[in-house]
């Protein structure tokens, strides 16, 4: 991770040089104006602290020497730094590194160069032998997006020109120095440093009009011609050249076509405005982007499975933010296909978002990818929550950086490969994507034999096949066909709680019987494909049972559908989604289009109590049978106890009581709901409304006839 260096200095425009020049460096600058405020910082940095501290001798409130006399005090043994324009003696540096054991006193007025020079043993990462896997040279932007190639230049601090080239002839210069835009060019005229400054105010239209035709006149830049005639300050030129590069940044975040990136410090030398950070600028962008701008770049991956990986939680917590949704944290399982998960979403605005999420999770390498479902023996980790600071910068290793996306004949549960070989190189034409509850749904992991090929017998007629042959069809056959019903246990002849040993005893039988080698010489005909579907199928067995994580997720998905339940990962996200709008509708009194959904959400999780209680609820209250109101109610209160998050039985197990006239028990259930949580707003209104039956009972008791009696 990059180094924290803590920076306390009173004078706000020499703190931010120092800072912006150990940024360069890779550094995560802490800047404060006073001793008081450093040691804040410092006891705030808890097991983090700086690896530097740079302090001024001469500060308000607290002076450097005072703040590296405590610091000491406590402990720390950081390299402390002072700068000082009043204390310049060679007696008083002496005795400050006497005192505090500085490593460096450096007098004002000082090369900020010399500053980073002392401090550049301390700016490294930890464990970090100084060296990065290269940039890809050239290739597709479909293959290797901007956004990863940019996260990757910012990430490991490269430096160099990338250039890129849209299909539709836009073409773009983002120069970088380590790790930071320096300077940005665009096709487009509406992107350049003109344009900006008449933004800014600096220059009217007119004089913009004019200078561009002296450039073209002079054979010169643009902004020659606006400082040689005087029309721009410096100051003006640099914060125009600075407010372009998060508008070229944001534009060009998905852009398709090719790429050249050539490392280089040639240009450093002439940079007209200080680098800036490009991670939040390309999230901005990327807000921006519209399906169409995406969709290029996810649709030869719609057939891959994600995983949460290496980087998930640095950019899960920033999906709402940069993509417009957070829909993605949940349904990223190892087991829905991507085609799955952007076919589920609700509306278009969301399908636009999920294309957005893809495609940020994987240039970032947030998420691992496979053909295959990919086993998850923990949660997903909490995303972080999302910063507006520039994340830190990973160690720096010589392991090669992974690439943004797989092609589709990725390798099982492999994490997304370096681009050594450029990943997604003519994919060819995109698998349709299963259709979402549909039977050809993606199952998980083991969880279903591979389709049958289909076999036509025409295709042995006129055949004479020997006794050996025939004999060969024959027991293929009957292997063939005993596929259909059969559990991988079954299959291998093994039972439920077999151990990897003897599954690969049972295997290598089986193999041994239907291997192609057992039937040398001899003339299958149409029994050659059921032989190769045969021993697919054995292989994929014996993969399944052996592996821990494989057979616990297999055995999971009988016992859904032991249970009735569905195993299409799309269509239980699907189920879940409609489980939310049911429970909407139902807090809204709409209980026969409620009932409707839960209809179908029970078909496909059975085992979900609170959808069971939920549609036992809708379809009791559409009645409302006295007689049946115990009887619902009781149940409810079943579903509550296996599923005590559910919150919402109990509440309405309370409304039916209500109804019914039992308020005691009513009045129980919306206790018990704010016991959990106080602040459950069904719930409060609930006794409420019993308090103001109350009051009013109360009210008649005390009137008339009530009166008479209590005489």
């Amino acid at each position: 991770m990059a180094a924290k260096i803590l920076v306390a200095e009173d004078d706000a425009a020499l703190r931010e040089t120092i800072a912006e020049a150990l940024r360069v460096e890779g550094a995560e600058v802490i800047g404060v104006a006073n001793g008081m405020l450093a040691l804040d910082a410092w006891d705030a940095a808890g097991d983090d602290p700086p690896r530097a501290v740079v302090l001024d001798a001469l500060m308000p409130k607290m002076t450097g020497f005072d703040c590296a006399k405590l610091l000491r005090e406590k402990g720390a043994e950081v390299p402390v730094i002072f700068i000082s324009g009043v204390f310049k003696s060679p007696a008083q540096q002496e005795d400050a590194k006497t005192k505090y054991g500085c490593v460096a006193y450096l007098t004002k007025p000082f090369d900020v160069a010399r500053l980073v020079e002392v401090l550049k043993p301390h700016l490294a990462a930890a464990g970090s032998d100084g060296t990065v896997e290269p940039l890809p040279a050239d290739g597709n932007l479909l293959e290797c997006p901007p956004l990863y190639l940019l996260w990757r230049a910012q990430r490991e601090h490269h430096t160099g020109v990338l250039e890129l080239f849209g299909a539709a002839g836009e073409r773009a210069r983002v120069y970088v120095y380590r790790g930071r835009c320096a300077f940005v060019q665009h096709s487009d005229p509406q992107l350049n440093v003109g344009v900006e400054l008449v933004r800014a105010g600096a220059i009217d239209a007119d004089s913009y009009r004019q200078a561009c035709e002296m450039a073209v006149q002079r054979a010169t830049g643009l902004y020659d011609v606006l400082k040689g005639e005087g029309w721009v300050s410096d100051a003006q030129g640099r914060a125009a050249y600075k407010a372009l590069i998060p508008r070229v940044l944001e534009r060009v975040v998905a852009l398709a076509g090719r790429f050249r990136w050539v490392p280089t410090e040639g240009f450093t030398a002439i940079l007209p405005a200080s680098s800036v950070p490009m991670l939040d600028s390309l999230l901005a962008g990327l807000r921006k982007a519209t399906e169409r701008d995406i969709e290029p770049h996810v649709t030869p991956r719609r057939p891959l499975r994600l995983a949460p990986g290496d980087n998930w939680s640095s950019f899960a917590g920033r999906l709402a933010e940069a993509c417009g949704s957070d829909s993605l944290v949940r349904a990223i399982n190892g087991r829905a296909t991507i085609a799955q998960m952007l076919e589920a979403a609700s509306s278009p605005g969301e399908r636009a978002a999920r294309f957005r999420q893809v495609f940020l999770l994987m240039s970032t390498m947030s998420v691992q990818a496979s053909m295959e479902p990919i086993p998850m023996t923990a949660p997903p980790p909490a995303p972080v929550a999302a910063r507006s600071v520039e994340p830190a910068a990973p160690p720096r290793s010589s392991t090669p950086a992974p690439a943004p996306a797989p092609t589709p004949a990725a390798s099982q549960s492999q994490k997304i490969r370096p681009p050594t070989v450029l990943p997604g190189a003519d994919p060819g034409p995109a698998p349709a994507g299963p259709s979402i509850g549909g039977p050809a749904a993606a199952s998980s992991a083991g969880g279903s034999m591979h389709s049958k090929p289909v076999i036509d017998p025409r295709a042995d007629a006129g055949v004479n096949f020997n006794a050996a042959e025939s004999a060969a069809r024959d027991k293929i056959r009957a292997k063939f066909d005993a596929l259909d019903g059969q559990d991988f246990y079954a299959l291998l002849g093994v039972k439920a709680d077999v151990t990897p040993a003897d599954a690969k005893k049972a295997y290598l039988g089986l193999a041994r019987d239907f291997h192609t080698d057992a039937f040398a010489g001899l003339n299958l005909g149409s029994a050659q494909a059921m032989l190769d579907h045969v021993f697919q199928v054995i292989q994929l067995a014996h993969s399944t049972i052996a592996d821990e994580r494989k057979r616990a997720e297999y055995d999971a998905k009988r016992s859904f559908e032991a249970a009735g339940a569905s195993t299409d990962v799309a269509a239980i996200l699907q189920a879940e989604a409609e489980l939310h709008k049911a429970q909407l509708l139902v807090e809204r009194g709409e209980l026969q289009n409620a009932a409707k959904l839960l209809q179908n959400v029970v078909a496909i999780m059975p085992s979900n109590d609170e959808a069971v209680g939920l549609s036992k609820y809708c379809n009791w209250w559409i009645s409302k049978s006295a007689t049946a109101a115990p009887d619902v109610a009781r149940q409810l209160e079943e579903h509550f106890k296996k599923q005590p998050g559910a919150l919402i039985l109990k509440e309405l197990q309370g409304r039916i009581w209500l109804e019914v006239g039992e308020v005691n028990k009513a009045s129980a259930s919306f206790k018990k709901v704010l016991e959990v949580d106080p602040n459950h707003q069904g719930a409060t209104r609930a006794m409420r409304a019993l308090q103001r039956k109350k009051e009013e009972a109360e009210k008649k008791s005390s009137s008339g006839f009530g009166k008479l009696f209590k005489r």
